[in-house]
Formats: C-alpha cells, sequence, structure tokens
C-alpha cells in the first residue's frame, strides 16, 4: 500500500472554485431608497479577484480572495461592461463540467447560498 505525497495529490487533482455575486433582491433595493441611498453591494470584483468592504469602515477593504473566475451579477461589471446571466455561468461551468463528465471522468457541482440567488 503506497500513498501520494500532499504535494502530488495538489498536483493531480483538478479543483476550481467559481463565486457568483448575485443581483439585489427588491427588499434590498427598497431598503436603501428608504434610507435615501443606493443599494450599495459590500463585494467588488476585478478579474479573479474578490474583495471584501467593510461599511462599518467607511467601505474600506476588509479581505481579498482570489478564486479561478468570479461571475459579476449587479450592475454592469466595469471589467466586461454588463451583468453576467445565468447563461454566462452555465457557459463557464457547466459545459466544462458535462465535458469531463462526457469524457468519463468523475465530476461534482457543489452550489451553496441563499435561496433564491440563482444557484
Amino acid at each position: 500500500f503506497t500513498t501520494m505525497a500532499e504535494e502530488d495529490i495538489v498536483a493531480t487533482s483538478n479543483v476550481q472554485v467559481f463565486i457568483r455575486v448575485r443581483p439585489f433582491v427588491p427588499w434590498e433595493k427598497e431598503a436603501a431608497l428608504r434610507a435615501g441611498q443606493p443599494p450599495r453591494s459590500v463585494v467588488q470584483m476585478a478579474g479573479p479577484t474578490t474583495t471584501l468592504l467593510d461599511p462599518d469602515a467607511r467601505w474600506e477593504p476588509k479581505e481579498k480572495f482570489v478564486f479561478d473566475h468570479c461571475f459579476w451579477s449587479l450592475d454592469p461589471s466595469p471589467d466586461s461592461g454588463r451583468r453576467m446571466l445565468q447563461s454566462d455561468v452555465y457557459t463557464v461551468v457547466g459545459a466544462q463540467l458535462l465535458d469531463s463528465i462526457m469524457n468519463g471522468y468523475n465530476a461534482c457541482l457543489f452550489a451553496y447560498g441563499q435561496t433564491g440567488s440563482g444557484k
């Protein structure tokens, strides 16, 4: 019985992580407008980097994360000039996953998020 070194496991695995920021739901927009402000996300995305902002600290960056791909689904993004739709997510994630399955590889899609958020 042999075991693989940890570096070998990482080198041979193919785990990809994608993130999507969902659009505002109506009650979020309404609450912001009642407060006299436009809705504002605590998330910024630039390429594969997602930055969390701290609204209690004048919207300063709080934490940064890097993913394989980030999908911006709020207003048009600064990168692409448009918001990403479910069909865009499928094109990048779903089609690739189905190709792998059809080629005989095991595949798993784990979707986590708020109910009704478009998983």
